[in-house]
């Protein structure tokens, strides 16, 4: 490929990267690592990491460190969440703003928990924050067709898509790089017995199902532990296991998201399956570690509703499967599932189809040649989506970034005035101002107390 030329690369990632990390953390952590072979990579954190790199940097974001790091960088990549706009808005560096995951879409189904208002709020600034990353960023993530349509529209919305744009690129192909979810190049190894044997609670006769990661409220465990009851009546080796209840970091950070943990739990000691046929792993399994329960499970399930967040999700716990080669059994209406049922990776069954999901569940655990039949296949698909070839787009541009978009310090500032009052007028429209006043009368009661 010749000579690179070497680039100060600033990853800040919006979510922990540590041990225990969730999909976003883990995103940055691989990104790190594959940027940093031909460039210099800081890596900023919302957390104090107990991780280290030999070819990069991982610090914990402070005022200062972001700051300072903004200005010795070449290059940006983001998702845009969990920091202060204005320094980022007012710099004029090439900025990558990562859009893998939809999140205006996203908070629909994580606050549907939350009172209308309060929910409201929340997606409301999440969209206004959006859009003013969608006017100042020059180089856009996604993970598939679906969003990089949905994401097209948006830039319409806010003036990117225009006459001058369209003379120079009419497909906007200078805008975009696919860069969907990865898979680890190294081929996973067991390290121990995580599930089987004496310490584990599956025998080696078992057919374990595993799910794997967290149960956010878009999911349906349910559909699955209701196919298990069916299962269970007749069958004693076939068990299924919730690999993560809730997401690393969500006691620390405060994340309000919905969950289908406790509804999932409820289900299974209703119909006397939990810690019988059904188990739940009470932590979040570090991410060096999840080889080992995955390697030794027998297929991986994933189902959720039919709705807007289907239609644009990128499953990432799918890969993980794909990883392991694990014949896969997901829910039609994503872009996965589409995958999974043209390249015959596992079986698709529709949404909330009990029936379905018994029968996939039984098949890939009878029928020993249509398992291998799947796992073939995977182990063929599987190398398009290694972290080194999905990741080329964005290393294209940090080799050669470029600016797609006017940029200067006033037109910054401007930009994030008019955020600010945004959010401003959405805090007094959804009465947001009150849960500040609320918490700050508990900071000064603590104080108080102190």
């Amino acid at each position: 490929m010749g000579n690179k030329t070497t680039m100060n690369i600033l990853l800040i990632s919006s979510d922990i990267i540590d041990a225990q990390m969730a999909g976003p953390g883990i995103r940055y952590w691989e990104f790190a690592k594959h940027l940093s072979w031909h460039h210099d990579v800081v890596l900023l954190t919302p957390n104090r990491s107990s991780l280290s790199h030999p070819r990069f940097k991982i610090q914990q974001q402070t005022s200062h460190r972001f700051v300072s790091a903004l200005r010795q960088a070449d290059v940006v990549v983001t998702q845009g969440y969990v920091f202060p706009l204005a320094p980022l808005l007012t710099m004029n560096k090439p900025l990558v703003v990562d859009l893998y995951d939809p999140l205006p879409v996203e908070l629909l189904e994580h606050h549907t928990h939350l009172p209308l208002s309060e929910a409201q709020l929340s997606q409301s600034y999440c969209v206004a924050r959006t859009n003013v990353l969608l006017q100042r960023g020059d180089f856009f993530l996604y993970s598939h067709a679906r969003q990089r349509d949905y994401w097209l529209g948006m830039l319409t919305a806010v003036g990117r898509v225009n006459h001058q744009q369209y003379r120079q690129h009419s497909d906007f192909s200078h805008l975009f790089g696919e860069v969907p979810y990865g898979i680890p190049d190294e081929l996973p190894t067991l390290t121990r017995s995580a599930l089987r044997g004496p310490d584990g609670p599956f025998t080696d006769s078992d057919t374990i199902v595993i799910w794997g990661g967290g149960l956010w409220k878009w999911f349906d465990p349910c559909s699955v532990i209701r196919a298990m009851e069916s299962i269970s009546a007749v069958r004693h080796d076939i068990k299924l296991l919730f690999l993560g209840g809730k997401r690393a970091g969500s006691e620390n950070h405060s994340l309000n998201v919905a969950y289908s943990t406790e509804e999932a739990i409820a289900l299974s000691t209703q119909l006397e399956l939990y810690n019988r046929s059904v188990f739940f792993h009470d932590t979040w399994v570090p991410y060096q570690e999840r080889q080992d329960y995955l390697l030794e499970a027998d297929m991986g399930i994933s189902t959720h509703f039919a709705n807007l967040e289907t239609r644009l999700a990128f499953r990432t716990r799918l890969l993980d499967y794909l990883w392991a080669e694990l014949p896969i059994i997901t829910t039609r209406g994503d872009y996965l599932s589409d995958l999974v049922e043209q390249q015959q990776l596992g079986i698709v069954v529709d949404p909330t189809n009990v029936q379905q999901i018994h029968e996939a569940i039984v098949r890939l655990s009878d029928v020993h040649a249509f398992r291998e039949h799947c796992r073939e296949n995977i182990r063929r698909f599987r190398t398009q989506l290694l972290w080194s070839r999905v990741i080329e787009p964005l290393e294209r541009f940090c080799e050669h970034p470029y600016q797609t978009g006017r940029h200067s310090t006033l037109q910054g500032w401007w930009q994030a005035g008019k955020f600010y009052g945004k959010t401003g007028k959405l805090l007094i429209q959804y009465r947001g101002y009150k849960k500040i006043v609320n918490k700050l009368r508990r900071l000064l009661r603590q104080t108080a107390i102190k």
